[in-house]
C-alpha cells in the first residue's frame, strides 16, 4: 500500500470532477491513486516534505489525468516533468499512446500540453447525470 496521503490531501480540494463520482471524492481519489501509476514533484524546501508541488496519475488505458501544480510553484516546468515521467514510464512502456484531456477553457493547461509536445486531436463534451 503506497502512502498517498500527500497527493490525496492536495488533490481532493481542487479535483473538480470528484464530487460527481459515487462513493465520494476521498474514496474515489484514493482508489485512483492506489490502482494507477502516479508521478509527483516534491521539495524539502517547502517545509512540508510530504506535500507534492505537482502531480498526476496515468490510467491503465494511457490517459494522464488530474495533473495539477500548486499555485506558488507554476511556471517552473514541474508539470512537464510529471507528464514526461508518466508518458515514458507508465503509458509507453505498456505499448500505449499517452493521452490527456484538458478543459477547453483551461488556457494554462493547454499551453503546458503544447509545450510538452501534445497536440489537440479531438474536442469532446461530457454529460454527467445523477
Amino acid at each position: 500500500d503506497r502512502d498517498v496521503t500527500g497527493v490525496q490531501t492536495c488533490a481532493l480540494p481542487i479535483w473538480k470532477y470528484g464530487v460527481l463520482i459515487a462513493g465520494g471524492v476521498e474514496a474515489t481519489a484514493r482508489s485512483y491513486i492506489l490502482r494507477n501509476p502516479t508521478a509527483a514533484v516534491f521539495s524539502d524546501d517547502t517545509g512540508v516534505p510530504d506535500e507534492p508541488l505537482s502531480w498526476a496519475i496515468c490510467f491503465d488505458f494511457g490517459k494522464i489525468a488530474m495533473l495539477h501544480t500548486q499555485e506558488g510553484h507554476r511556471g517552473r516546468g514541474y508539470a512537464a516533468l510529471v507528464m514526461q515521467r508518466l508518458a515514458e514510464e507508465s503509458a509507453a512502456r505498456r505499448g500505449l499512446i499517452p493521452t490527456c484531456g484538458v478543459t477547453a477553457s483551461n488556457a494554462p493547461s493547454l499551453k503546458s500540453m503544447s509545450k510538452a509536445g501534445y497536440v489537440k486531436t479531438h474536442l469532446l463534451d461530457f454529460i454527467f447525470t445523477e
